[in-house]
């Protein structure tokens, strides 16, 4: 029996066969090939450095008085693979102190305020917003372009815009510290001070600089780092109340932390062309300005 049924199995699969080949299904010849495809994506990296030693990049300095100025250069050196089209510069956070509110805190209140242990003012301010005011901004774009000398005053002396108009045109959420109406005027203020309406993305400022050829933005090839030149200047109000004083004395002993952000964007995309390519399928023209055009 075991026989008979192995025979049979035989004859049902040399049957089986007969009938692929008769069919025409079976082809006696094959070749197959592969091929890769690797996909990688570039990199979008910025990177923040002091052009003069001992310069934090921070605006935490006390002490202060009305006809001081502060001025900072920050460059901005492209560290990714990829073209940097703007950077969009915003202030994001506000930590606003008066001497009223530190005074629990001794070491704070001597950090910020030195000597303030025996406190002898009656009349501090405490409205953040009117102390951000007492300080003008100045903002200059530095670059050196095909070995030139390229500089843009984006806000000068006498646009008179203050802390106070570029913190609250910065972004929406600020808005816990003012009204609309207020968020609306300063708004204004910023946009009616600067000439090209184009540096405005989303109520923040693009601070590269735009020459409209290959050095525009910070692009990878060439390299193009640029300086951000940021002033801040404590107004000088001679101003006096009636009674004889100055009027800027109530914000003696006030202190805010501002925090500035620095946003990196990339260019538009565009069709990939044998044009673009370089060895190993690597895209060298997004390493370069205007690749998205």
């Amino acid at each position: 029996m075991k026989l008979k049924k192995k025979l049979m199995m035989g004859s049902m699969s040399a049957a089986m066969g007969l009938s692929l080949v008769a069919g025409g299904t079976y082809a006696a010849f094959n070749d197959v090939e592969d091929t890769s495809a690797a996909f990688a994506a570039g990199t979008l990296e910025m990177d923040l450095e002091q052009v003069a030693e001992g310069k934090p990049f921070t605006f935490e300095v006390v002490n202060l008085k009305p006809g001081d100025t502060m001025t900072r250069d920050i460059k901005f050196v492209n560290k990714g693979s990829l073209a940097i089209k703007e950077v969009l510069m915003a202030i994001e956070n506000m930590q606003f102190a008066s001497i009223g509110t530190v005074l629990g805190d001794e070491p704070q209140a001597e950090m910020m305020f030195p000597g303030s242990g025996d406190s002898w003012f009656d009349n501090v301010n405490t409205d953040p917003l009117a102390f951000l005011d007492q300080f003008r901004v100045s903002i200059i774009t530095l670059g050196a372009e095909s070995g030139g000398d390229y500089q843009k005053e984006l806000l000068g002396q006498d646009d008179n815009v203050t802390l106070k108009d570029f913190y609250l045109a910065s972004d929406s959420l600020n808005s816990k510290d003012a009204s609309s109406s207020q968020i609306n005027a300063a708004r204004s203020k910023v946009y009616d001070a600067i000439n090209h309406k184009n540096y405005i993305k989303g109520h923040r400022l693009n601070v590269t600089t735009e020459t409209n050829n290959g050095w525009e933005g910070l692009p990878v090839d060439p390299t193009d780092p640029d300086v951000l030149r940021l002033k801040i200047e404590f107004i000088d109000d001679q101003d006096k109340d009636e009674y004889g004083e100055y009027e800027q004395n109530i914000y003696q002993a006030n202190g805010a932390m501002l925090t500035f952000s620095f946003e990196a964007t990339q260019w538009e995309g565009q069709e990939i062309t044998e044009d673009d390519l370089g060895e190993n399928g690597y895209i060298e023209t997004n390493e370069q300005a205007n690749n998205g055009e």
